[in-house]
């Protein structure tokens, strides 16, 4: 009876010790994203790279939506009053509107970046700390309706970027290793959006950072878009 008692407790002392090494032991998270794979997310477990994320085809194929029928044709057009989607040139100009408010937009974020790491005190920024990202490469083609635009939005954005960064050197230590921003004058590199980095700490810190970091992201864009003036109709 004895002997299989201690039998019991070095089988639990055993998961107690494989549960503490996969929590607290640092990991490796590589994130990449491309215009042509969009985001993937790599975690690195001995001596492989298992992708987390997105999903394996046969887990989410079971959840691939049926083809609609002439029913649900018919009620998708009463929603949209019977109106033809956006085709050829105006849906590429939207495409592009869209983007140019995107980064247009992007300095802003880098603020909002600021404000939320600036608010992390005490444990918090003791976990923050304890993360690595190491590797940081980038491409970012910056275009906009005529030269002398993309020229200003290209000085706007990296102006607000290294400024980030210098920011940042302060709370996380971050390594780059190629950023890149393009003047794409001929709207030429816009399918070229590239992003790499490597994440190194415990899976806790990670976590637990990442969630109080957006969760104080959230905050912050909520209030500002509160505090925003409502335009006149």
């Amino acid at each position: 009876m004895l002997k299989l008692l201690a039998v019991i407790g070095w089988i639990l002392l055993g998961l107690l010790v494989l549960l503490l090494w996969v929590i607290i032991v640092p990991r490796s998270v590589f994130v990449e994203y491309t215009d042509r794979t969009s985001l993937v997310v790599k975690v690195r477990v001995f001596l492989f790279k298992i992708k987390v994320y997105p999903l394996p085809k046969f887990l989410t194929n079971r959840d691939k939506p049926k083809k609609k029928d002439k029913k649900q044709k018919k009620t998708a057009n009463k929603k949209t009053g019977g109106k033809k989607q956006p085709s050829g040139d105006t849906a590429k100009k939207e495409e592009q509107s869209g983007f140019e408010k995107f980064m247009a937009d992007m300095p802003k974020g880098f603020e909002l970046v600021k404000e939320a790491v600036a608010t992390v005190k005490g444990v918090m920024a003791i976990l923050l700390k304890g993360i690595y990202i190491k590797d940081v490469s980038f491409t970012v083609p910056i275009s906009a309706k005529d030269a002398h635009e993309t020229q200003k939005q290209y000085g706007i954005i990296t102006s607000a970027f290294y400024s980030l960064n210098i920011f940042l050197q302060k709370y996380v230590k971050i390594f780059y290793k190629k950023p890149v921003f393009v003047a794409d004058f001929a709207n030429l590199y816009k399918d070229s959006t590239y992003f790499y980095c490597k994440v190194q700490a415990s899976p806790v810190i990670i976590l637990v950072t990442g969630w109080y970091l957006f969760k104080t992201y959230r905050r912050l864009t909520k209030n500002k878009k509160e505090s925003e003036p409502e335009k006149e109709i």
